[in-house]
């Protein structure tokens, strides 16, 4: 967030500290996490922790059409036929707090943070690792963060971007850590919202958890026999209790956070 912006919403908000995330498509999810560790902490009783972004710009576009990233027609997040990803932008906040300064304002919980986990796989600086192995190390620091076991999970919201190695690697550390976990991507919806990302599709997951709603795939329709993980082609009307959501950046940075139901 501009530092002008900061200042005014720390002016009226009597906020004590900031902090930013330069996590590349991480960056939201790695804020979420560090406001969330220091209100487990108990350096904080509550705080503002999202991301925003916008690509949306010629230069923004050509940097990914020189990498091979985008999609001339449409995002298919696991599809057999995927090619890339359709830009998006949006932004979101969470607001994160201790359970007793909700409780003494009357605010509803929508959902409690359970855990987070972090790695840096440094296979390619696009690229990630072909097996996901960074990937699935942050799964693994995020599962034990929250102390709960993979078996635990009804609900993994993918990275999914729709590029032909990404899905496959992510699909590899997925199942190799969650087993058969039902899996969705909201990209092939809303495109890729890049350092807004984590933000954005953690709320829409909350949202699922809060209405009763499983979301499935947006443009996988015919799902490539070479992804390993149970990808959901269509949502259900059933809620997760637990859900991990996924997000990976340029560099090998990745982000797994764990949310569950009130």
């Amino acid at each position: 967030m501009p530092e002008r912006v900061t200042d005014v919403l720390g002016a009226r908000m009597g906020a004590i500290r900031r902090e930013t995330s330069f996590s590349a498509c991480a960056a939201a999810a790695q804020s979420i996490a560090a406001a969330a560790w220091a209100v487990a902490r108990g350096e904080i009783d509550v705080a503002l922790a999202g991301g925003h972004d916008s690509m949306l710009h010629p230069i923004g576009y050509l940097s990914f059409v020189v990498l091979g990233a985008l999609s001339p027609s449409r995002g298919r997040p696991f599809d057999r036929r995927r090619d890339g990803f359709l830009m998006g932008e949006g932004a979101a906040l969470l607001q994160l707090e201790s359970e007793a300064h909700a409780k003494a304002r009357g605010a509803p919980i929508l959902a409690r943070f359970l855990g987070a986990g972090s790695s840096i796989d440094a296979h390619n600086v696009t690229a990630p690792h072909p097996e996901g192995l960074g990937a699935a190390l942050a799964m693994k620091r995020a599962l034990r963060d929250a102390g709960i076991s993979a078996s635990d999970v009804d609900y993994v919201n993918a990275h999914g971007t729709g590029t032909p190695v990404g899905d496959i690697a992510e699909s590899a550390a997925i199942r190799e850590v969650l087993g058969d976990v039902p899996v969705g991507s909201f990209k092939g919806a809303f495109g890729h919202c890049i350092a807004a990302a984590g933000a954005v599709e953690l709320a829409w997951c909350i949202r699922g958890m809060a209405e009763g709603v499983t979301f499935g795939t947006v443009g996988c329709d015919v799902l490539d026999p070479a992804i390993r993980c149970n990808v959901l082609t269509a949502g259900s009307p059933r809620a997760p209790r637990v859900v991990l959501s996924n997000s990976f950046g340029f560099g090998g940075q990745n982000c797994a956070l764990v949310v569950g139901a009130p």
